[in-house]
């Protein structure tokens, strides 16, 4: 519909701009990163000029095209210059859209952390959540989001205690201003877990990874690839015949559940079965663990052949 309507206005219109940034953020959320960048930046063109009202989609599109350029290389020379860019835009349009500069800072950290330069990174984050819980309130929902990266940027510089407490505050934030099995907080649950594996509290770290994989088997589904993530993580934590035992059920529920939506030789199935495969290694139950060995060398060898027939037909 947004397509339709952009094809009856002038590319450089306001309405269009908003129209292509409305596209390009489908895109994005599509995995489409191509073209969702080529979209933004020509509505960014266009709202460079002057906003008129827009300022808050004007930022989001500056957001995204950093986001873009830095999943490809978050050192390159295009990210860097559209992080520069991205944060004079948000100090031109700071006094009418406030949040404008957290929201830049806060993107500026996110890409030091990638860059593995953490002080670098608390600074910007620190100064990002200031800035949110001047509009928000200290407590809020959306405020969360700002503290989440600092105590990221503070895991990273081995901080774990000072990380703790505010992981552990975002968590019951996330619980009470959304639910208990809300995907977000199965998602701060396996942050948790990640602080806690650093710390070498390797029984916290198993106990909310399950918690985030049940949350996340029940909010996302046995095919999510946070689903799958999740599980990964926590039967590489394993150490005892019990740990593995304790996601049993779920690996039988998730592989009946790929099998039911994909079929009993689906190439989909390959990734839940290498980790019963190794779950069922560590509980000693070798026979089932060749038996699990076998089915996936004959999924495996049936696509392989699959594909050889695809190439080689006419």
């Amino acid at each position: 519909g947004a397509e339709r309507a952009l094809e009856r206005r002038e590319s450089d219109d306001d309405l269009a701009a908003v129209l292509l940034y409305t596209i390009g953020r489908t895109y994005h959320g599509l995995g489409q990163k191509d073209k969702s960048l080529e979209l933004m930046n020509h509505a960014v063109g266009v709202f460079e000029q002057d906003p008129h009202g827009n300022e808050e989609i004007y930022i989001d599109a500056m957001d995204t095209i950093v986001d873009v350029l830095a999943s490809a290389n978050p050192g390159s020379e295009a990210t860097r210059n559209a992080m520069n860019n991205f944060m004079a835009a948000a100090h031109e349009v700071e006094a009418i859209y406030p949040l404008a500069l957290a929201i830049a800072e806060r993107t500026q950290a996110y890409l030091l952390i990638r860059q593995q330069e953490y002080s670098e990174a608390l600074r910007f984050a620190r100064s990002a959540e200031r800035r949110a819980a001047a509009v928000h309130g200290d407590d809020s929902l959306k405020t969360v989001y700002y503290s989440n990266i600092v105590g990221r940027a503070m895991r990273y510089l081995e901080r774990y205690d000072e990380a703790e407490v505010i992981f552990v505050k975002c968590l019951e934030t996330l619980k009470r201003e959304l639910h208990d099995r809300h995907p977000r907080v199965g998602q701060q649950y396996f942050e948790n877990a990640m602080l806690y594996k650093d710390a070498n509290q390797r029984d916290k770290a198993r106990r909310d990874l399950l918690e985030s994989l049940s949350i996340r088997r029940e909010a996302l589904g046995d095919q999510h690839p946070s689903t799958l993530l999740t599980l990964r993580s926590y039967i590489g934590m394993c150490e005892t015949p019990g740990h593995y035992e304790a996601v049993h059920e779920d690996l039988e529920g998730m592989i009946d559940a790929v099998e039911t939506a994909f079929g009993p030789d689906a190439a989909e199935l390959v990734p839940v079965l290498e980790l019963a495969r190794r779950a069922l290694e560590g509980m000693g139950r070798a026979a089932e663990m060749w038996e699990i060995a076998a089915r996936i060398k004959k999924i495996e060898g049936g696509v392989q052949s699959g594909l050889r027939h695809e190439v080689t037909s006419p």
